[in-house]
């Protein structure tokens, strides 16, 4: 999850968001979950939330002509930066990740009251419709019991795919789980088990679960290294270059997996949180390793085509390598993400005929962290923001709290809240503030309109 570290600028930046009917406050009539075909035959709940436009000719064209692949995800001219996230698969190789059968259908419940819920952000404390008008987020939906009750789309079109970032990662945690569910990973077990070509690396001994919970102790730390992201002299900046961001990568090695199983240890496992994509790319690794398929398939066969999702989802790939963005090159519809943090509340039937998550999988989740990594972190890294929350974070899912919800951000302001007690899942995907969003999301969860 990388740190926005230009939030204001890009809230101010930002000017009024260009909507279709001039409004973004809902009637119960604006609110649908139907296909184009139902669309087309008049149906009265086929009546589409307000959303904006999409990209006319010359615009898309100028965008295009101004994209840069090696500052794209860092420019500070918001509208450029959100092209890449809501055109992603324009400007970078994309694995399909297909949906099967019949749309599961998320009936329309609309409560305007959820827009009045209130926090605390840079501009003051908001409502969440004013918070829309002047922030960044492109599109939220909010869904209690298997119900959409709150949707908005200022800044992008419903059937738009958006690149989430670090929230593909929660989908690597998941796999393990069905996996682990189905005996075919340990996670206690080290990771050369499952990987032979790091059984001469450094990587050697590193339990599974360590590098799930971002304590594998090795290098290519992100979050606690000064300019991860801009800097080629860092080895989180080396890794992404050698999985087809950012410009042509330099240095002994250009492949992906040689570079990652060159990696060097800096610690024991097991002892502090240390946020690195490239421990999430290791899981990616491990799942193509035991399946023996690609991860674009797995994650296709194992979650998507078992959600009833509106349309195929996509995923980054390496150009030269096939390597899968496995850390943070998802893309779908809000909808589609919504539909999959469903399987994780008592209202999964909505959108699937068969559990695809276990109460055991859903129990490791809520109790299964370990929160002194995080106390370790913060007392190793004092001067670092304290992004994470302090009671765990495992499986990926980087907060967990103590009432049993979850939640995965990603940079730009991404994110997916769960709340399996409360029967209710939180979608939202941005182009700028990430913090804000959780904070959103948890006074969304805590408010009277869930049960406080």
């Amino acid at each position: 999850m990388r740190r926005m570290v230009r939030i204001l600028p890009a809230i101010t930046k930002l000017g009024p968001p260009r909507i279709l009917g001039g409004a973004l406050l809902f009637s119960a009539a604006l609110f649908c979950s139907c296909t184009d075909a139902e669309r087309q035959r008049g149906s009265k709940a086929a009546i589409a939330p307000s959303e904006a436009d999409g990209y006319g000719f010359s615009e898309l064209r100028r965008l295009h002509e101004n994209h840069d692949p090696k500052t794209w995800d860092q420019t500070e001219d918001i509208d450029q930066l959100r092209f890449g996230l809501l055109r992603t698969s324009e400007i970078f190789p994309t694995a399909t990740i297909s949906r099967q059968g019949t749309i599961s259908r998320l009936e329309p419940a609309p409560r305007p009251e959820i827009g009045q819920v209130t926090a605390d952000t840079p501009l003051g404390v908001l409502s969440l419709d004013d918070y829309l008008l002047q922030s960044p987020v492109d599109a939220v939906v909010v869904v209690h019991k298997g119900r959409i009750v709150y949707e908005r789309y200022p800044h992008m079109r419903i059937r738009d795919r958006h690149l989430y970032w670090s929230v593909s990662k929660s989908f690597l945690g998941t796999i393990v789980g069905i996996l682990e569910d189905d005996g075919r990973i340990e996670v206690r077990a080290p990771i050369e088990r499952y990987i032979d070509e790091l059984s001469t690396s450094e990587w050697k001994g590193t339990p599974v679960i360590d590098i799930l919970d971002m304590a594998s102790g090795m290098s290519g730390r992100e979050a606690d290294v000064p300019n991860p992201y801009s800097d080629p002299s860092t080895l989180h900046y080396q890794f992404e270059q050698r999985i087809g961001n950012w410009g042509t990568a330099t240095g002994s090695t250009s492949d992906i997996y040689d570079f990652v199983a060159g990696l060097k240890r800096l610690k024991p496992s097991g002892q502090v949180f240390e946020y690195a994509s490239v421990n999430s790319f290791v899981i990616g690794w491990l799942i193509e390793e035991v399946t023996g398929k690609p991860y674009p398939e797995v994650l296709s066969e194992r979650i998507w085509q078992r959600i009833g999702a509106e349309a195929d989802a996509g995923i980054v790939i390496d150009r030269e390598s096939g390597a899968s963005w496995s850390y943070g090159g998802v893309i779908s519809t809000l909808r589609d993400l919504a539909r999959y943090g469903l399987l994780f509340t008592p209202s999964w039937e909505v959108v699937s005929s068969e559990a695809v998550i276990s109460a055991a999988h859903l129990t490791k989740i809520q109790t299964g962290g370990r929160p002194e990594l995080l106390k370790n972190r913060a007392q190793e890294y004092p001067d670092q923001p304290a992004e994470w929350c302090t009671n765990a974070s495992t499986y990926q899912w980087a907060c967990i709290w103590p009432d049993g919800d979850f939640f995965k951000g990603g940079f730009l302001g991404q994110g997916l809240y769960i709340s399996p007690s409360r029967d209710l899942v939180i979608a939202i995907f941005s182009t700028g503030s990430s913090s804000n969003n959780r904070t959103y999301c948890r006074a969304l969860a805590t408010s009277e309109n869930f049960g406080g």
